[in-house]
């Protein structure tokens, strides 16, 4: 922890930029004053060096010198909308590459400035569909600076019209690494994997062109995608995602009906990582795990301090119903058998209603549990939030809500559809979640809710004492939110979706709360 700059007291001066180890759960730290005044009262600010610790407020007393009193505080975001932040709140992009139809933003991440990197798509116009990157500065305004006036769009990295961004990481010197899916000039999507320099500029010391596209990981040879994106310990970039495999199969789930699950693993440099996969070739598949011909991917994706791989994603049985795989690979992309004994886990029917599962997000916790978050069918046939948390071995979590699962309905007064995509923790070990609940016109409300590590719901956050922060855009009756990120003072959070317009089109949209 760092004491911030020099503070001026009564009469004296609290040295500023002093260096203080500090133990967690709880924290206790010690450190001295260069001049202490009596009878004085001493205020302090002590900031994480590692961000998304939240800001530790103190204030006390001063006798002679010994601190008389000391109380000191964690804040954590309120859960209201900040509406100092863009226009009430939140920031709209209409046209990000002047095509004047759809713009999506999938993902935001903090940078090391404080700055906002939004990654998503934009419609050309033309039919083309090109990868799209913004930046914003702490108050909602374009880093003028980053590419072509806080905005940078890429294309053709397959040689073909459509190019998706589905998920993106930063390195931890702001390089941008973005995962998706690119069409060749034969009309079938690869995946690729891309850098870009903290000032917008493809990276070409990443592969040499700045890009990685490959294709035919499960030998189909017809539809790769990478659709999540993370990097381990040792600076790797782990994609995750699916391919076709080798018999043939219809359309389904954004791709091949038999699609398996597909990782490709990366050195900093962009090269295969020649020591992951059982060929050494840096990329590691699975199939049939929702049955023989079923389709498999990757959604979500995070790594352990272990270095292992966590990946949760989507997939459709044979009988055509979606359900929940979970895979846990070594660090040299194998099936962890110390999970769940075989590496992996199905979720299916989580409510006892035969219908449809699915994970939007991944994430281990500061004590080592592994959250997957989603949605499931109810009764009646509408989708419910779901959470679910395991220990290490990949059972069920039961210190978790009783059971290690749960199932929200109507989380935000939406009466159809609730699904939650994206989980932040907060400086007290809350898990804070971001979903969409749907209305039965179709219409969607963004929501956020804080979850204690019990899964009691936190009342205290939000406006209201529900424990629900909603929003949306002023303009819009259907927003949906994609990513939240929690911001470098562990305080404010950020998100980032998108809102339908008046034109019938889907704007970018960048929210704020504290």
């Amino acid at each position: 922890m760092v004491i911030g700059r020099t503070d001026q007291i009564p009469g004296g001066t609290l040295g500023g930029g002093m260096i203080m180890s500090a133990s967690s759960n709880p924290w206790s730290a010690a450190f001295a004053f260069i001049v202490v005044l009596a009878g004085s009262t001493l205020s302090w600010l002590i900031t994480a060096c590692s961000p998304g610790n939240g800001a530790i407020e103190g204030d006390a007393g001063l006798d002679g010198d010994v601190i008389q009193d000391a109380a000191t505080s964690l804040t954590i975001a309120r859960g209201i909308v900040d509406e100092s932040f863009g226009n009430g709140g939140v920031v709209i992009d209409h046209g990000a590459s002047g095509g004047g139809e759809h713009v999506y933003g999938y993902d935001v991440k903090v940078n090391s400035q404080g700055n906002y990197i939004v990654a998503g798509q934009t419609y050309t116009g033309t039919g083309g569909e090109d990868v799209a990157i913004w930046n914003y500065l702490p108050d909602g305004t374009p880093n003028l600076s980053f590419g072509h006036n806080g905005l940078v769009v890429g294309n053709g990295f397959g040689g073909g019209r459509q190019d998706n961004a589905w998920d993106m990481v930063l390195t931890p010197t702001d390089q941008i690494l973005i995962a998706g899916r690119t069409q060749d000039s034969s009309f079938q999507y690869d995946m690729f994997v891309c850098r870009y320099t903290p000032e917008g500029i493809l990276d070409q010391s990443f592969s040499q062109l700045g890009y990685q596209v490959h294709n035919n990981a499960a030998g189909g040879n017809n539809y790769d995608s990478g659709y999540t994106i993370a990097l381990d310990s040792l600076g790797r970039v782990v994609v995750g995602g699916g391919s076709m495999g080798l018999s043939e199969g219809g359309d389904g789930i954004d791709g091949p009906l038999n699609s398996d699950l597909a990782v490709w693993v990366f050195t900093p440099e962009g090269e295969f990582d020649q020591t992951f996969g059982s060929n050494h070739d840096g990329i590691f598949v699975h199939s049939d795990v929702l049955g023989v011909n079923a389709a498999e991917r990757a959604t979500c994706v995070t790594t352990d301090p272990a270095g292992r791989i966590l990946l949760a994603g989507y997939g459709r049985d044979p009988e055509g119903f979606s359900q929940i795989p979970v895979w846990r690979l070594t660090s040299d992309g194998r099936l962890d058998d110390s999970f769940s004994d075989d590496g992996f886990l199905v979720e299916r029917n989580l409510v006892g209603v035969v219908g449809n599962d699915s994970s939007g997000a991944i994430a281990v916790d500061q004590n080592g549990k592994i959250w997957v978050l989603g949605a499931t069918t109810n009764a009646n046939g509408n989708a419910d939030m779901v959470i679910l948390r395991y220990d290490d071995y990949g059972h069920r979590d039961l210190s978790f809500n009783g059971t290690g699962l749960m199932v929200v309905d109507n989380v935000a007064g939406g009466r159809s559809h609730d699904a939650v995509g994206s989980i932040v923790f907060d400086a007290n070990g809350n898990a804070v979640i971001g979903g969409v609940s749907v209305d039965a016109q179709s219409w969607g409300v963004v929501f956020l809710a804080r979850y204690s590590p019990a899964g009691e719901p936190d009342l205290s956050f939000g406006p209201d004492g529900t424990g629900i922060v909603t929003t949306g855009a002023d303009y819009s009756n259907d927003c949906r939110l994609m990513s939240l990120a929690l911001d470098r003072d562990g305080v404010h959070l950020v998100g980032t979706g998108y809102c339908l317009n008046e034109n019938n089109y889907y704007d970018m949209a960048l929210w704020r709360f504290e």
